[in-house]
C-alpha cells in the first residue's frame, strides 16, 4: 500500500510517500520534529485524514497483542 503524508510550515509544504505504516510513523514524527503542522496521510482511494486519525486506526496492527 501506498500512503502519502503532506504537512505546512507556514507557506512552505512538504510531502513525501511511504509503503509501509511504520516509514509513515517516522515521517510524522520527523515533520513534527521540523514544525510542520496540519499534517495529512492519504492512500489510494481514500480520503486525506489527519495524523491524529491515521495513527488511532492505522497503528493498531503495529501493537504486538
Amino acid at each position: 500500500m501506498s500512503y502519502t503524508v503532506f504537512g505546512l510550515r507556514g507557506t512552505l509544504g512538504r510531502a513525501a510517500s511511504h509503503g509501509t505504516v511504520q516509514a509513515v510513523v517516522d515521517e510524522l514524527a520527523s515533520m513534527r520534529a521540523a514544525g510542520f503542522a496540519d499534517l495529512q496521510v492519504g492512500r489510494p482511494y481514500s480520503p486525506m485524514m489527519s495524523a491524529e486519525c491515521f495513527l488511532a486506526t492505522e497503528t493498531r496492527a503495529l501493537d504486538p497483542a
